[in-house]
């Protein structure tokens, strides 16, 4: 039904209006609750080995948004959104359009084939609740993730085509970036996890204010402070705002030392991030002074050939160049690029990035044919 909670809890999940999301968050997992129930349900019905349904919808997209899906063909796209599909072909074209809106708006009508035997995110039939039995929707929980097989415009026609097959929770492309994001967010709370992706997205004021309500409500001696202090020191030092960054920065590692000791990689990263705010302002002895500290740590913690250790070399590195001092900075650059060969291989872009450190601090000495090399 076209409510004003439809309405309103649709647009802030296409746009992402993170204050909306969570004002409805308890909505948000309530519905999900109910189709993961009904997805039970669901299943009940494929219990004879593989299935395959067909499943439709109608809509109207950017024409970037289009050009994003065809620049992507193989790739993953995950629903930002829950999405309702209908089995009727006909359903979807209702509200596809002919067209007549392009170039501003394009008509498109996505095809879905969905294999009811893969292990996915919930979805169901939910023609039983709808107002409107006669679409027969079918609706995929928000996050659900398919697959871009093709991306065509009809012949004769404005609609686009654009097919999808839903995808796989055990998909291993879907397995790595799913690890890299669980690295990224490890030992966040939720709304920890929140203030770390809006900072990521530039969302700064957002993210403090969040961060600052986890603040407020948490204990000053709970160990979980020393990470919220130093987010918050990187939504400051993001904005160019050093001394306020300094400043939280100095609270999160008062508190690490106390809780973890001098030796914990937690306590690295902050005094990593110190070095970053020194070495933006010029500071350089101070900058080198905390990459030391930050290096001695993961010498101790890490294996010496772990990708962080050549990220230290690659930063003390930039501190020499940036000085001037040429000879140092190649010593180091040298040593990163010798860890992430063994650690990445030769064809990872960070591998690319330190040849090009290297090519620079030749080509600021006037070392021209090296540098080209």
């Amino acid at each position: 039904r076209d409510s004003f909670v439809y309405r309103l809890l649709n647009k802030a999940l296409r746009t992402r209006d993170i204050d909306i999301i969570f004002k409805f968050r308890f909505f948000i997992a309530d519905l999900y609750r109910q189709l993961q129930k009904e997805y039970s349900k669901f299943m009940e019905r494929f219990t004879d080995g593989e299935y395959f349904l067909t499943l439709y919808r109608g809509q109207h997209l950017k024409a970037d948004e289009l050009h994003e899906l065809k620049d992507n063909i193989g790739g993953l796209i995950s629903m930002n959104t829950f999405m309702s599909t209908t089995c009727e072909k006909g359903v979807a074209l209702i509200h596809t359009g002919d067209g007549s809106l392009s170039p501003i708006l394009e008509s498109i009508l996505f095809e879905i084939q969905v294999n009811t035997s893969i292990d996915t995110k919930p979805y169901a039939n939910i023609k039983e609740f709808s107002v409107m039995k006669h679409e027969d929707e079918v609706l995929f929980s928000i996050g659900t993730i398919f697959r871009i097989k093709s991306v065509e415009k009809v012949s004769g026609t404005g609609i686009w085509s654009v097919k999808l097959l839903l995808n796989s929770e055990r998909d291993e492309q879907l397995k790595v970036l799913s690890k890299q994001i669980r690295e990224e967010t490890a030992g966040f709370t939720n709304l920890h996890t929140l203030g770390h992706l809006l900072r990521e997205m530039g969302e700064y004021a957002k993210a403090q204010r969040y961060l600052t309500r986890l603040i407020n409500a948490t204990l000053p001696n709970d160990p979980a402070m020393g990470p919220l202090y130093n987010n918050i020191g990187l939504i400051y030092s993001d904005q160019g705002e050093y001394y306020q960054a300094l400043k939280y920065y100095a609270h999160s590692l008062e508190i690490l030392l106390k809780i973890l000791g001098p030796s914990h990689p937690s306590v690295a990263r902050v005094y990593n991030n110190i070095a970053l705010v020194y070495n933006a302002q010029g500071e350089y002895s101070q900058a080198l002074k905390y990459y030391e500290q930050t290096l001695e740590i993961q010498l101790n913690t890490l294996r010496p050939n772990h990708p962080s250790v050549a990220t230290t070399y690659n930063n003390i590195a930039g501190v020499y160049n940036d000085q001037g001092k040429y000879s140092q900075a190649l010593k180091y650059y040298e040593q990163a690029l010798e860890i992430l060969l063994k650690a990445l291989g030769p064809n990872h872009p960070t591998v690319a990035t330190t040849y090009s450190n290297i090519g620079l601090v030749y080509y600021d000495q006037g070392e021209y044919s090296q540098a080209l090399k």
